[in-house]
């Protein structure tokens, strides 16, 4: 499940299309082997009954290989008879051919929040999913019709996880705020917060640490070596202390260094 969608919660706020929408309430549901969770988003003030019965409601899914999908209710045609189709077969809406893909039958294992008086885990319901290229219309019956026809037909369209962000940060942003701290949450956890992976190419890998206080601790067993044959001297020219070895000098002061002075 995207990580952005396990996040919403009820009173989750999102400006769509001019209009603020709340989520009032979600489901999750199962056909066959497949599970997914529905949020019911009705329009700011509008209790769940009132936004599904005056097609005034949104629909927010996500599903594994379909990502998230924004569905709008929309009126089919008198003479559209979805339970009779066949696969392959299909319907025209609004001058697009839509071809049934796959249809079954689907109940809710849970409900949260305010889904409408006649929401309930008891019963199934009948669906029918046809496709048009990157939009989808799903056809419903049965337990969950929500108006006189005894029908919900929803169109469906593709979202990504920025679109639900800007949609949060235009209504008040809680949500998008509880994604960003999550996001800050995690990189806390991964132990990158203040930046990318170190990197071998870069110099900021740990084991660079090491490397380079090797390499400290080698120059002092090294200079501790040599200090057994050095002893400290006054240079007759500058009269600082040096210290010489036994092939000469090796360090003093002054700014002739490693010479007796002079030219």
């Amino acid at each position: 499940m995207s990580a952005a969608f396990e996040l919403l919660r009820v009173g989750d706020a999102f400006w769509i299309d001019d209009v603020e929408y709340v989520a009032v309430g979600c489901a999750d549901l199962r056909a066959d082997d497949e599970e997914w969770r529905e949020w019911l988003l009705a329009p700011q003030g509008l209790r769940a009954d009132e936004a599904l019965r005056s097609d005034r409601h949104r629909w927010l899914s996500h599903a594994q290989g379909d990502g998230l999908r924004l569905w709008s209710p929309i009126a089919l045609p008198d003479t559209a008879n979805v339970a009779a189709l066949k696969p392959g077969q299909g319907l025209r809406y609004r001058d697009r051919d839509y071809r049934l893909e796959t249809r079954y039958r689907v109940r809710k294992t849970a409900i949260f929040g305010d889904l409408g008086d006649d929401a309930s885990t008891q019963g199934t319901s009948e669906r029918a999913e046809l496709r048009n290229g990157p939009l989808r219309l799903s056809v419903e019956w049965g337990a969950r019709a929500s108006n006189a026809s005894g029908v919900d037909a929803t169109l469906g369209r593709q979202v990504g996880s920025h679109e639900l962000l800007r949609w949060s940060r235009e209504a008040g942003g809680a949500f998008a705020v509880r994604a960003r701290d999550a996001r800050q949450a995690r990189a806390r956890a991964s132990g990158h917060a203040n930046g990318p992976p170190p990197s071998l190419l870069d110099g900021t890998h740990p084991l660079w640490q090491w490397v380079g206080g090797g390499a400290i601790l080698l120059s002092f067993l090294l200079l501790a070596q040599c200090d057994n044959d050095c002893e400290q001297r006054i240079n007759p020219a500058t009269g600082q202390y040096a210290t010489y070895c036994d092939d000469g000098m090796r360090s003093g002061g002054g700014r002739n260094f490693g010479s007796w002075g002079g030219k």
